[in-house]
């Protein structure tokens, strides 16, 4: 019952910051505009990218927790933790320092001269913010590999919290630079919240990081490095799209794209954060049980079918009742923006058991290759069709890269465990499919023609129709009632197992 706890609280945070960031973006959209939205969203994404410098540091101190407290050794977990704290504060500062310049240059041919201006005077808040954030990013996966993914949830929607009061308090007085002071105040909070719960967890932690040893530095630097050679690809490829969406669709697209994106990934990560709880339990089962890890992967995909195919139909679906709420009006770019997000990271979303499970044995070799994959394609295609076909082609080319770099991981782990491709659509649920394209045709031709109509009237088709549709299919479908009893099960259970 610990994984469905975890699982609970990671979907119970997603669903709270997701209707924090809906509530903070529309405010932002109607006080600092679409143009502004998206300067923020690509200096951001471009200044995230100065993350490279952690070396992967912070990635690997979820497993690295998880085996030494397996073996019964909370004093190497602590120094695993406060090694990686103290290595990443010290790399990232000449890295930032040097992006710096570079990211001056970039911006000079990226934005016009209204939006140059307003882009500089946030970059360095932007730089400096991605500190805390980092080392905040430690202390989390510390808890992840701690098996308490409940108070990370907790930690971060009271950080997502603070950003909120903030950025209401800031930006209507400071404009862009008071969102950016928001940012830098969420980061160090989370890294005080982050390290006081952790402490609870391994009491062998001292009041401040100090411990820096050798022996945990050279092996989460090995597993690091491997790592975070895809990770500089996929950092990589989040900026890069937004920027290239601002160049060649402009702000205003880069705003929508950067709503868009924010929505569907918030879907997306009501699946994927339940199954990133299984990183630390597949790092324990590799030691202890190799052929009881990858029944509970089978088990996983069946599961994903369930929930990630009526999930991504329902966000598709629901796009132009989104618009219309968050926006204000009808907005075809951000609509597009969301159908096509949906679909993309919808198919990538059944390649995070085999992510997650590559991540907890140890087998990130394909990760990688998935991650350079992308970065590689999505550039490729984005220079490539950027200029002809403007945003939406920028969005095509994230589809691609995003579709062939997912087949990469699944074929890694499905050839070594000689798994067949079927697994990740059973036959139980092609009716998922069926309903999802006959949802996307429905709802598309039932908004056009109602385009016209009172809004009340879109609201209620909009809102009902993927509903009726998907509906029956989900309720007959024979994973619901174990997913049924299983949720039955844990909202009895009175006493977390620990």
């Amino acid at each position: 019952m610990r994984i469905a706890r975890n699982a609970a609280a990671s979907v119970g945070q997603v669903l709270a910051t997701g209707l924090i960031l809906f509530f903070l973006y529309r405010v932002n959209l109607e006080t600092l505009g679409a143009e502004s939205l998206g300067i923020w969203s690509v200096v951001l994404a471009t200044a995230s990218a100065s993350r490279i410098g952690d070396l992967g540091l912070s990635a690997s101190v979820t497993r690295f927790v998880a085996r030494y407290r397996a073996s019964g050794d909370d004093g190497g977990a602590s120094h695993a933790v406060q090694t990686a704290a103290i290595s990443i504060s010290v790399l990232l500062i000449p890295v930032l320092l040097a992006a710096y310049p570079l990211l001056r240059t970039l911006f000079g041919k990226l934005f016009a001269d209204e939006g140059l201006e307003e882009a500089l005077l946030i970059l360095p808040y932007a730089l400096i913010s991605v500190v805390p954030t980092v080392v905040a990013a430690v202390f989390q996966s510390g808890l992840d590999g701690c098996q308490r993914h409940d108070w990370r949830a907790l930690v971060v929607l009271l950080g997502q919290l603070l950003f909120l009061f903030a950025a209401l308090w800031l930006a209507p007085r400071y404009g862009l630079k008071g969102l950016a002071w928001a940012q830098i105040a969420q980061g160090i909070f989370l890294s005080v919240t982050g390290w006081l719960f952790l402490r609870h967890v391994l009491p062998s932690l001292p009041l401040f990081p100090y411990q820096w040893r050798r022996e945990p530095f050279r092996k989460m630097l090995g597993y690091g490095l491997q790592f975070q050679a895809g990770s500089m690809a996929l950092m990589l490829f989040e900026p890069l799209t937004k920027a290239l969406v601002g160049k060649y669709g402009g702000l205003a697209a880069a705003g929508y794209f950067e709503m868009a994106s924010q929505f569907v990934g918030k879907a997306r990560q009501l699946i994927i954060s339940a199954n990133q709880v299984l990183i630390p339990v597949a790092a324990e089962l590799y030691e202890q049980n190799t052929q009881r890890l990858f029944a509970v992967y089978r088990t996983n995909l069946r599961l994903l079918c369930f929930v990630a195919i009526p999930g991504f139909a329902l966000v598709a679906g629901w796009g132009p009742l989104l618009s219309e709420v968050w926006i204000g009006r009808y907005e075809p770019v951000f609509v597009f923006f969301v159908i096509v997000l949906a679909l993309s990271w919808g198919l990538n979303t059944f390649s995070a058991p085999a992510y997650f499970f590559n991540l907890g044995t140890g087998h990130i070799a394909w990760n990688t290759a998935s991650h350079v994959w992308m970065g590689i394609l999505n550039g490729a295609l984005g220079l490539s069709l950027g200029p002809h076909f403007g945003a939406e082609g920028i969005a095509w080319s994230m589809a691609a890269a995003l579709a062939t770099g997912s087949a990469l991981v699944i074929r890694s782990v499905h050839r070594r465990q000689n798994l067949s491709w079927r697994l990740l659509l059973p036959s139980e649920s092609f009716g998922l499919v069926i309903a999802a394209i006959m949802l996307a045709l429905v709802e598309y031709h039932s908004y056009h023609a109602l385009v016209n109509e009172p809004t009340t009237l879109r609201f209620l088709a909009g809102m009902l129709l993927p509903l009726f549709i998907l509906g029956p299919v989900v309720w007959r479908h024979p994973l619901r009632l174990f997913v049924q009893n299983q949720l039955t099960v844990f909202r009895q259970q009175k006493k977390p197992t620990e």
